[in-house]
């Protein structure tokens, strides 16, 4: 009897299960919440950024178009316009000036004008050994001496000096730069201070008379030569060194002397003549 109601238990249950199995199959789905197009979307709420940006009301100048600037953009326009204006205003820079441009060469000196170095005498300049090697010095008299000419004549060395100055030369046919200094008193001093009463004299040390008249006339010079056949005439003024330029007044007083030839030496017996013919004007 108990096994009987428990079969029917079991019966019913699996009718139950089933019959709600098939009351699920036949229910209806339900319905998928309906979406909005894009154009609905906009159209129903207003873009991020416009519901972000607060709300302002329109003035004169947005009306305008013209946008308003914040009080520290004002401040700095307002400092600025100034220094626009002083720098608009204020000369451009000459280009002479300007950081890597070459400077402007100056304008030579006009033909006649006198350098004011050459108001000056030079010093004379020389290392201790080509010190030792002179015996006369600034301030000295430069021995007189007598020698003979190419003609065969002879002269007294004071004879032939200038009324206000003498370059005397002393030189070697064999030494090259005492050939073109030789060549060089002839158009710088001799032709060029032929008017102011100064005059050029040249010595020849220990070389033959032929060779003598050879370089005078290559070198075109045309101002008076001794020979110191015996160099016992160079021997007075220095024990070795040549060429050796003197310049000395009337009287034979030594003003200026070098005992090489070079620019410096042009330079400063140029400069030397000029100091000195100025301070007796």
């Amino acid at each position: 009897m108990q096994f009987e109601l428990n079969r029917f238990n079991s019966m019913l249950a699996a009718l139950v299960a089933s019959a709600i199995s098939v009351a699920g199959c036949n229910s209806p789905a339900p319905e998928k919440p309906a979406v909005a197009s894009k154009s609905q979307t906009e159209k129903a709420s207003p873009p991020a950024a416009k519901r972000l940006a607060p709300e302002r009301a329109e003035t004169p100048e947005s009306a305008a178009g013209v946008e308003k600037s914040k009080p520290g953009e004002a401040a700095q326009a307002s400092k600025a316009e100034p220094d626009k204006l002083a720098a608009k205003n204020a000369p451009s820079m000459p280009a002479a000036v300007r950081p890597g441009t070459p400077q402007p060469q100056a304008a030579p000196a006009e033909v006649g004008q006198v350098d004011p170095l050459d108001l000056i005498m030079p010093p004379v300049l020389m290392t201790d050994r080509e010190a030792k090697t002179c015996q006369v010095k600034v301030g000295d008299t430069l021995p007189d001496v007598r020698l003979p000419t190419l003609d065969g004549n002879e002269e007294m060395l004071k004879d032939l000096y200038g009324q206000r100055l003498t370059v005397v030369l002393f030189w070697k046919a064999t030494q090259p730069y005492a050939v073109e200094e030789l060549g060089d008193l002839q158009h710088l001093v001799a032709d060029r201070f032929a008017d102011k009463q100064v005059k050029v004299v040249g010595i020849d040390v220990q070389d033959q008379p032929e060779v003598v008249k050879e370089k005078l006339s290559a070198e075109k010079v045309a101002y008076p030569n001794l020979i110191d056949a015996t160099g016992s005439a160079f021997a007075q003024v220095a024990t070795s060194q040549m060429p050796r330029t003197y310049l000395v007044d009337a009287q034979g007083k030594i003003l200026w002397f070098d005992v090489e030839y070079s620019r410096s030496t042009r330079r400063d017996l140029l400069r030397a003549i000029r100091a000195t013919l100025a301070a007796s004007e």
